[in-house]
């Protein structure tokens, strides 16, 4: 009997045969790609701040090494059993907010990382998935059962969340989290007309930030002037890619903007690959959405339902906000390109996240599920 044989009944094997191939293809083109734009991306930022050339590529490779195992071992777990650590992390994350709102390291005028061990945690990005698979199972104790206050209960939970992350303040995480509840509230099978109501509370309340917070007033007037200094070079650096870039390694925007290998890894794409290579990237994200799309909307279990379609819409929607932010087409917003994007919270938690789907996009039997 052969190793990943069809006969070979070992987890590994189970899993191999079970686990869609097109979408853990499609998130292993991204991930390569961003490797081979953070070897350009990074370089020149690690030089400024007087590292080693290859600093941030080395430490890329090693978030890559502890996150793709991490993705793999969620996709092989029961249903419940992801349940239950989302439920874990959950908390886990909420208690990790609170205390960076007093002993958190303040970065560009935000309090979201907290340091353990040399290393900085984003306890925010960890929220979103655990968010998405949490308030699916809240929705569906209401949907089955009528009686439920899971509506209820998911409102609340939306409300703490988002007070504790406004606080910081992160406007971004606050609307795609926003984003996610809305969006499994709808597929939950409330009026629209209570959406739109919702939607427009939401609007409300994000117009209001730009009177209450500094932070995001800053990035709104940043936005209508123009886009500042890096949202500058970002256009220049797809201006002077063109259609078919400049070739990998060619990137010179990389050399004057601090956050290229983050926040305006797109950029280093633009001048790069052009827009022949932009457009092969946002057609990635697009197969992974529609693929994870077609799979969530194939189970039976509505349970399933919420929670692969939301963590595919929140991933994907992370995509546009920050090739959006890059192009100057909306604020800045400093949110990463899922799985292209340098950070190593960002990485595990995109993990996380695509981990689930693939778990729960599997060839499920019943007893996976219960």
């Amino acid at each position: 009997m052969n190793f990943l044989d069809r006969t070979d009944r070992s987890v590994i094997s189970l899993w191999w045969w079970t686990v869609d191939h097109k979408l853990l293809g499609l998130l292993l083109v991204l991930i390569i790609g961003g490797i081979m734009l953070l070897m350009s991306a990074g370089s020149p930022v690690a030089i400024s701040m007087e590292l080693h050339q290859n600093y941030f590529l080395k430490k890329q490779i090693l978030f890559l090494s502890a996150s793709i195992p991490l993705m793999i071992f969620i996709s092989i777990l029961r249903i419940y059993q992801i349940r239950r650590i989302c439920m874990a992390l959950l908390l886990l994350c909420f208690v990790s907010m609170i205390y960076i709102n007093f002993f958190g390291t303040e970065t560009n005028g935000a309090t979201r990382w907290l340091r353990i061990y040399g290393f900085s945690i984003q306890p925010s990005e960890f929220t979103k998935p655990c968010f998405a698979v949490v308030n699916a199972w809240f929705l569906s104790l209401w949907i089955n059962e009528k009686s439920s206050k899971g509506w209820v209960i998911s409102t609340c939970l939306l409300i703490s969340i988002l007070t504790i992350l406004l606080s910081q303040p992160d406007v971004g995480m606050s609307f795609i989290l926003t984003a996610t509840w809305i969006f499994q509230i709808y597929i939950a099978g409330i009026s629209m007309f209570l959406v739109l109501a919702i939607t427009s509370v939401a609007s409300f309340l994000g117009i209001s930030s730009y009177f209450l917070l500094d932070h995001v007033k800053y990035r709104v007037d940043n936005f209508l002037d123009g886009g500042g200094f890096q949202v500058g070079k970002s256009i220049d650096a797809f201006l002077n890619g063109g259609m078919f870039g400049q070739g990998f390694g060619e990137s010179s925007v990389s050399e004057h903007l601090p956050d290229s290998h983050t926040d305006f890894i797109f950029a280093v794409a633009g001048e790069e690959l052009g827009i022949f290579g932009c457009s092969l990237i946002i057609s990635a994200y697009l197969l992974i959405f529609l693929r994870g799309m077609v799979l969530s909307s194939a189970s039976n279990k509505i349970y399933l339902v919420l929670t692969c379609s939301a963590l595919i819409f929140q991933f994907c929607l992370q995509a546009i906000v920050h090739m959006a932010s890059t192009l100057n087409l909306i604020p800045t917003k400093g949110m990463t390109l899922p799985f292209i994007s340098y950070g190593g919270s960002s990485l595990i938690a995109s993990s996380i996240t695509m981990g689930i789907v693939l778990a729960m996009t599997r060839r499920q039997t019943i007893k996976d599920y219960e």
